[in-house]
């Protein structure tokens, strides 16, 4: 059948021509292992033409899809981590490969007469292929990818002249974007890889050639010929450890609470199905290669760096100074390659010994140079040294937001980009937010300590450990919470010598003390009730009142004890405050609470009756100011309400006060407004409530 299928095509096509064209002069001397090279570095390019095409079909060459496209081949799409491991690892392969086929052309003298051809393509080929891989560094366009293309281009740009057009043209403008990838994407899966081809075409036809005559030289000289399995045997090594590097965790892990995409369910779950799944999958346990955060140019990236194999031009450059650096990272690899390429020149008569032993030379030293460079640079980033542990802090910061980010992007990725994605998000971008405005007073935690802090920790802000230990610390009349309400702290320690004296006193009627007890369960009460942020409403008379008396929930228990103490001074649902006017309570410590306290914290339903009373006292505390954002179209409305509630303030200082105008001023100075977006302060509130859902200007959409 098969021969028939054969005569068919030879009859319609004649392809018997073309594979003798292809197969006519391969000589047994090509089976030896010193002459697979070429073949190897054919089979790992098939590898990534191959793996290519398929990457293809899911990636998307845009500065708001890149990455997501990406996410979606690493950790969505079935064996889409292998794929794009191969691809990555048989890049990088590639250019080991051929590094080291120079080296060992040069040793053994195939690069003079008549190898000069061969010589001389696999010079072309390295270049191309070190081009290739700069070209497809970026393509995934997170931080790691865009900042090192940003160092690559500034090598490039140090090229007197040529350089800043040339920058341009790879940048399509001033800065990177979506044209710059367009160009990159262009190149890297149509020019290049055309170029790649025919060089390693003409490679193999020039190698052909070169082999036919030693062939003739080995059969004068009785040499036996080679069996044809050693390059079958160089294609299994390679893809197995090309396979390895794939398997070898590089990547951060999904840790996704499905097995399995939505949608993608089996029919049948079997061991054979989720064994399947598993290996289908696998990149969501961090294998293949890595993928950072998103990138983002607002972001400081302070670890900026080339990929490794071009680790020697870098800490050439950092290396030196002024023009040299140009000279040596632009024009140095330049001449090198020139000098590499005319060698073979000389090489003919008495002087190809002679050469050959330049070459020798020549390549030991480059080899030497740049394994050294390299080494230099991994140990600046990675030895023991202080630039090494500042290096090392911030890529542990780096490859955690990583991890966020790709968490993140399993619940959806907006339409804006990924670079949204920790833009809005509270753990991200909120903590940042709240170390710029918020810990200048606050603290949080170990997260974000605070030396002097002049306001309480809102670690865990809002729950009913945090409020209980508040009003613990109110007791101490040194600790911050005391110095910042002073009234409520006073009232705290005045219920507690209360309670004490009751328990003495039942002490000598020989009665169990009890009245500490029970302050300390009314405070728990009044704690959990508190956390759980209420805003239910009361009934205050008749039998509503009466049964709700008698209920023993939680919520009831815990409104009843806030009566008892609290009510007096607080407002909850419009009920109580009396003359003190406490900070109204109604949904104590949400989102909606926090919202307002932020807007206006010096209104009459937070703490404006507080910093009446304080004007008073001579005294200076620190108040904090409203956050608003005074730059939108709101910001007249914003002002109008300040007016208003600067308004009521006012109205709460007599007129016959002798220093009013004295009192008037401090308070002035204490209802001030900061800027703040909308946007950042939600992001601010959903970090101190631990509320890891982003802030979406728009839709989320899936990967």
């Amino acid at each position: 059948m098969w021969q028939s299928w054969y005569n068919w095509l030879e009859e319609r096509f004649g392809y018997q021509r073309l594979k003798e064209f292809l197969t006519s002069g391969v000589t047994s001397r090509s089976h030896r292992w010193r002459y697979v090279w070429a073949s190897g570095l054919t089979f790992v390019f098939a590898i990534q033409v191959l793996t290519g095409i398929l990457l293809m079909f899911a990636y998307s060459p845009g500065s708001a899809s890149a990455w997501g496209s990406v996410y979606f081949v690493q950790y969505e799409l079935p064996f889409g981590w292998l794929v794009r491991g191969l691809h990555h690892f048989a890049a990088e392969a590639m250019i080991v490969l051929m590094a080291a086929y120079l080296l060992h052309l040069g040793l053994t003298g195939m690069h003079l007469p008549p190898g000069e051809a061969v010589w001389w393509t696999a010079l072309l080929l390295f270049a191309a292929t070190m081009a290739t891989d700069l070209t497809g560094n970026p393509l995934p366009w997170d931080q790691k990818a865009y900042w090192a293309l940003q160092v690559e281009l500034n090598i490039i740009g140090g090229i007197p002249g040529l350089g800043p057009l040339l920058q341009y043209w790879i940048l399509g403008g001033t800065e990177a974007g979506q044209l710059t990838l367009t160009r990159l994407y262009a190149l890297h899966v149509v020019v290049l890889p055309v170029v790649l081809a025919f060089l390693l075409l003409s490679h193999h036809l020039a190698l052909r050639r070169y082999l036919q005559q030693e062939e003739k030289m080995d059969s004068e000289n009785g040499t036996r010929s080679h069996g044809r399995w050693r390059p079958q045997v160089a294609r299994v090594v390679l893809l197995v450890i090309l396979a390895s590097l794939c398997l070898i965790p590089q990547a951060m892990p999904l840790n996704s609470h499905h097995d399995r995409p939505a949608g993608q369910e089996p029919a049948s779950d079997t061991a054979e199905t989720r064994a399947w799944l598993r290996w289908a999958y696998l990149g969501r346990s961090g294998c293949g290669a890595a993928l950072e955060a998103p990138a983002d140019p607002n972001v400081d990236y302070p670890i900026a760096r080339p990929k490794w194999t071009y680790w020697f031009l870098f800490q050439l450059r950092k290396s030196l100074e002024g023009p040299w650096a140009s000279w040596a990272t632009v024009f140095g690899p330049v001449v090198v390659l020139l000098v590499l390429f005319v060698l073979p020149l000389a090489g003919r008569g008495r002087a190809r010994w002679w050469i050959h032993c330049v070459s020798v030379v020549l390549l030991l030293v480059l080899a030497t140079a740049i394994a050294g460079l390299t080494a230099w640079a991994w140990w600046n980033d990675y030895g023991p040294s202080a630039s090494a542990e500042k290096f090392q802090e911030e890529l542990h910061k780096q490859r955690d937001r990583a991890q966020r980010a790709i968490q993140l992007a399993a619940r959806g990725i907006p339409v804006e980009g990924p670079a949204e994605l920790l833009r809005r998000d509270p753990r991200t971008r909120g903590r940042e937010l709240y170390q710029t405005h918020c810990a200048t007073c606050h603290g949080f935690g170990t997260l974000i300590p605070v030396k002097n802090a002049v306001a309480p920790d809102l670690h865990n802000f809002g729950t009913q450990d945090w409020i209980y230990q508040l009003l613990q610390r109110m007791r101490d009349e040194t600790s911050v919470e005391s110095q910042v309400m002073p009234q409520m702290a006073s009232w705290l320690r005045r219920e507690y010598e209360r309670a004490a004296r009751a328990d003495a006193r039942a002490q000598k009627a020989g009665e169990p003390p009890q009245a500490t007890a029970r302050l300390e369960e009314d405070l728990k009460r009044i704690a959990a009730w508190l956390a759980a942020h209420p805003r239910r409403a009361v009934p205050q008379e008749g039998p509503q009142r009466q049964a709700f008396e008698q209920d023993t929930s939680a919520f009831a228990r815990g409104y009843l004890a806030y009566e008892t103490h609290c009510l007096r001074c607080h407002v909850y649902s419009g009920i109580g405050g009396g003359d003190t006017n406490g900070p109204d309570l109604t949904g104590y410590g949400d989102a909606d609470w926090l919202r307002g306290l932020l807007h206006a914290p010096y209104s009459r339903q937070y703490y404006g009756p507080s910093v009446v009373r304080w004007s008073r006292l001579a005294n200076p505390r620190s108040w904090m100011p409203a956050f608003r954002d005074t730059e939108n179209a709101n910001a007249q409305l914003w002002q109008r309400d300040w007016e208003r509630t600067w308004n009521e303030l006012e109205q709460m200082v007599p007129e016959n006060d002798e220093k009013r105008e004295q009192r008037l001023q401090a308070m002035r100075r204490v209802c001030t407004t900061l800027h703040l977006s909308e946007l950042d302060r939600e992001l601010i509130i959903r970090f101190v409530l631990n509320d890891d859902r982003l802030v979406f200007g728009g839709p989320a959409v899936l990967p």
